[in-house]
């Protein structure tokens, strides 16, 4: 599988239902992500992150939720 994300701010879903949030983009291209959490506050554990190549294995199961928002002028 091939995910291509296109920018920051993204949110894709992995195959169990955990969110993650596009964090940057490299040229390999690579990708860092976070896991999106419901609630999250100083206090507690950092969301777990991941990178990876655009076209590895840590896609699998991963379909797109959500686009990065609209930059404001």
């Amino acid at each position: 599988m091939s995910i291509r994300p296109e920018a920051p701010g993204e949110i894709y879903e992995d195959s169990k239902g955990q969110r993650w949030l596009v964090m940057s983009l490299c040229n390999e291209p690579t990708v860092t992500m976070q896991q999106v959490l419901p609630q999250w506050h100083e206090n507690t554990m950092m969301p777990f992150t991941q990178s990876g190549g655009i076209t590895g294995v840590m896609w699998n199961g991963f379909k797109k939720v959500l686009d990065a928002p609209a930059e404001t002028p």
